[in-house]
């Protein structure tokens, strides 16, 4: 197991470095943008849950109504007329992403108002713009300072309204991936569809009322008691305001009623407990979320001003049966890329251009609110977890095991990783980390595996290459070198042709010599062998006394091999007879 403490520390560096990365903007934008995207793709859309429903100010309309092209020439009694078929037929709440700037005819701008006012909840959106300080009130600061300003609709529709609010997205850095409930830069205010939620879940303000009150004393004029009177006297968007800070400033309140044992509603309906629920997260919990996306455009149900206005006359218990209830969103919801121009791109944008409409993504994050399902990203602790495991895991299976058995098991891993983290997001939207630990760690402990096996090899290769280099010319080390296989599996067979030469009387020569005079005698004597056998791309491999033993290797039995030995054992001969003239004394003939 000689590979197993590299792949040990390798797998720790990997896991540092991947937490790093996890937690690094660069990181959490690489999974927004490319992880989050492949898990809504392989979830696919999801029925939304049905609390709420758009009506649609479309082009049809206009012909069905006899009214002007563009929605911004309709006449504000139109607007009217719907709010009170709206109210007619249940509406819970009713909310216009629609901002009215401008006066028109006043006596349609009043009976709009008067229509708002019957209602009693109807929400209006008030435009929210970024401007830049004047240049004499910038130079006693510094720096460009800009500053978010709240323009609501006409004075009469908002005194009528419910409440007004913002809806501003962020995007992050092109697509819509998040949204706010309250908008902390700008003094904390809900958004549309936060407000939206409240306004439908005002029957359980007295209880959530009644739960803070047992462990916070509460100041009744900036909370009432009684849901009614919250609206009536601060206001809706104050109230919910006024309740975010109690939260804020009371950091251990959420915790406290997040348990559901501690909220003692297990009578309730299950949608009342969760509604409950939903607030105190809302309230609690952080000001931006995640959306979870239902579909593409057109996945909310979606009417009409032509059928709420002329359903007298067309099945008028359908509608009511469809508005009855629910929050109602109203809106342009184009159909077209080419009529679109409130358009923002998500993860369900089409091909062929056309986006989530500002009313489709209201809707959206007011469903979520209703079913208490935001996309959550998993906990610290759990991601951490997911990273030092991927990282041990990927490391050990390749730098353990063979690369044809590494990669289907490393790419089994990672499909089962996908598969388990797309099924945990379609149940309950948690949000798993993908790019990093699943995808990028295992891919880059292979490579690292990969590489250090080839240095590995390339290293015993050069050991084995010097050490076979001894013994063996070069050209056949370097043919060897090739495949070190059979350094594992055994001896490898290798060819060879062979000369071997015998001096006659070099017994008899030997004795009659001294040591010394024999010993000079006998080297200059190979000096003419060793020099043949070199010439000829031979290998001497042994010399005992009078006997020579060389070699011509190959990995392949070459006829080329004996054809050299022979020519060297004639050069051999044509050498010994140079050598014994001259040396005619001491001569050494040679077999």
């Amino acid at each position: 197991m000689k590979r197993f403490k590299p792949a040990i520390i390798t797998a720790l560096l990997l896991a540092i470095v991947g937490c790093g990365l996890l937690y690094s903007p660069y990181g959490q934008r690489i999974e927004e943008e490319f992880g989050l995207a492949l898990l809504f793709k392989l979830r696919g859309p999801r029925p939304p849950p049905g609390q709420a429903v758009i009506v649609n100010i479309d082009h049809e309309s206009s012909k069905e109504l006899g009214l002007e092209k563009h929605y911004s020439k309709w006449p504000r009694t139109v607007h009217a007329a719907l709010v009170d078929k709206l109210v007619q037929y249940g509406a819970n709440v009713i909310a216009f992403d629609m901002h009215f700037a401008e006066d028109k005819r006043q006596k349609d701008d009043l009976a709009f108002a008067e229509a708002i006012q019957r209602a009693g909840n109807v929400i209006l959106v008030e435009k929210l713009e970024y401007r830049t300080l004047s240049p004499s009130i910038q130079q006693e600061l510094t720096g460009n300072i800009e500053m978010e300003i709240l323009v609501p609709p006409i004075q009469p529709l908002a005194d009528a309204a419910m409440a007004l609010a913002p809806f501003p997205l962020p995007k992050l850095p092109v697509r819509v991936d998040r949204a706010w409930l309250f908008k902390d830069t700008s003094g904390g205010i809900p958004t549309l569809p936060a407000a939206a939620f409240q306004a439908a879940t005002l029957s359980h303000y007295d209880r959530l009322h009644s739960l803070l009150t047992q462990h916070i004393t509460i100041d009744s004029k900036t909370l009432p008691e009684k849901a009614q009177e919250a609206v009536s006297g601060p206001g809706l968007v104050e109230t919910m305001r006024n309740m975010r800070m109690v939260f804020q400033e009371n950091p251990n309140l959420y915790r406290q009623l997040i348990n559901k044992d501690q909220l003692d509603i297990s009578f309730e309906s299950s949608e009342y407990t969760q509604h409950l629920l939903t607030l105190i997260k809302m309230y609690g919990g952080e000001s931006i979320i995640s959306i979870d996306f239902h579909g593409p455009p057109a996945s909310h149900k979606t009417l009409t001003y032509h059928d709420i206005l002329a359903s007298d006359q067309n099945s008028p218990m359908d509608i009511a049966n469809i508005i009855k209830g629910k929050a109602v969103f109203i809106g342009a919801a184009r159909r077209t890329w080419s009529n679109q121009k409130d358009g923002f791109y998500t993860v369900f944008s089409q091909k062929d251009g056309l986006d989530l409409s500002g009313v489709e993504l209201a809707a959206t994050i007011f469903t979520n609110l209703a079913e208490n399902r935001t996309v959550q990203k998993l906990s610290v602790y759990s991601s951490i977890s997911l990273v030092v495991l991927s990282a041990i895991a990927a490391c050990l299976l390749s730098f353990l095991l063979q690369p044809a058995i590494a990669i289907p098991l490393l790419l089994g891993s990672i499909g089962t990783s996908l598969f388990s983290a797309h099924k945990i997001f379609s149940m309950n939207g948690v949000w798993f980390p993908l790019i990093i630990p699943i995808l990028l760690l295992p891919v880059t402990a292979f490579l690292i595996a990969t590489l250090y096996a080839y240095l590995i090899e390339q290293r015993e290769r050069k050991h084995i290459s010097k050490a076979l280099g001894y013994y063996l010319p070069t050209n056949v080390v370097e043919e060897l070198s090739k495949d070190l296989s059979f350094i594992k599996k055994g001896d490898r067979m290798v060819y060879s042709a062979c000369l071997m030469t015998d001096a006659k009387n070099y017994t008899t020569l030997s004795e009659s010599l001294p040591p010394e005079e024999m010993s000079i005698l006998i080297k200059e004597y190979y000096q003419y062998l060793f020099r043949e056998v070199k010439n000829q791309d031979g290998l001497v491999c042994n010399v005992i006394g009078d006997s020579m033993l060389a070699m011509w290797p190959a990995s392949q039995p070459l006829a080329s091999l004996r054809e050299k030995a022979c020519k060297a054992a004639l050069q051999i001969a044509e050498a010994v007879e140079e050598f014994n003239k001259k040396h005619p004394e001491t001569p050494l003939p040679t077999r």
